[in-house]
């Protein structure tokens, strides 16, 4: 019996929840790249200028991509992880979950981001996942919503409520959480 080698590449998949330390968190999207037509990223360096900015820290130099989500991302404040291949690579926290994920957050990175030190993490993170995406991995965004008031109306916190059996809308202590995940998870993208 022959067996005829597989020729088309893995479908990429990711479990709905994962569990770290005993907190379970909710896969809410996959994060995309844009891609030129022959399927390759787009990458984008900051101008020279500012100079001083770009020397400041390597993750200012890019190369960076244009990111998105491939699903909604909840209009609340929360704690997510990023996972690339079932690895939990970095744990964060945002005040607003739709834009660390969006245009104003990793999504695309600009020559003033590169200037200001409040923005290093998205400058890693965007640069990060881009290294990430040439290379052909997938990174899933995993969140665990942390105020709930402030996504009522949006359906996906409704999902993930459910998912985590969160009906009461209690407030987590995020700082906390936050640490305890990142010495559960010891994400490889963790500054030290």
């Amino acid at each position: 019996m022959t067996i005829a080698p597989f020729s088309e590449p893995d479908e990429h998949w990711a479990p709905d929840t994962i569990v770290l330390a005993h907190q379970m968190l909710a896969r809410t999207a996959t994060l995309v790249l844009e891609r030129d037509e022959d399927g390759e990223v787009v990458l984008d360096t900051p101008p020279d200028e500012p100079a001083v900015a770009r020397t400041r820290a390597p993750w200012a130099r890019g190369p960076f991509g244009r990111i998105a989500t491939d699903a909604p991302v909840p209009r609340a404040a929360g704690l997510f992880a990023l996972v690339e291949s079932g690895t939990v690579r970095y744990v964060g926290t945002a005040e607003r979950l739709d834009r660390m994920f969006g245009r104003p957050g990793i999504g695309e990175i600009t020559c003033k981001d590169c200037a200001d030190p409040r923005n290093d993490e998205v400058c890693r993170l965007n640069r990060r996942v881009t290294a990430e995406a040439r290379l052909g991995r997938a990174i899933d965004l995993y969140v665990l919503v942390t105020d709930s008031a402030t996504a009522a109306g949006s359906r996906t916190s409704r999902v993930l409520k459910a998912l985590m059996g969160r009906r009461d809308g209690a407030r987590h202590d995020t700082r906390e959480l936050e640490a305890q995940l990142k010495e559960a998870t010891g994400g490889a993208w963790q500054l030290a």
